[in-house]
């Protein structure tokens, strides 16, 4: 339904709020600019290894609940 999928986008929100500063900067311009490494790292200021490594532990931490997202929608939905 629009109101369960405005509620996931709503918890995804919430959840890239969680993230360190540096975290949701490099995590944004990777997932919604899809920027490269070389590029992050220009923007930011910082080495490429460390745009590896911030977006890695962002996506780590997003994991725990992207899980909970996919079983509260599985619990939701309608058996089929």
């Amino acid at each position: 339904s629009a109101a369960f999928e405005q509620a996931v986008r709503d918890a995804w929100a919430e959840a890239v709020k969680k993230l360190t500063a540096t975290q949701r900067q490099v995590f944004t311009l990777r997932v919604e600019h899809d920027l490269s490494d070389e590029e992050i790292a220009r923007r930011v200021g910082i080495k490429s290894g460390a745009v590896r490594a911030r977006v890695h532990r962002a996506r780590q931490r997003l994991r725990g609940d992207q899980a909970l997202l996919r079983l509260a929608q599985q619990l939701l939905s309608p058996p089929g």
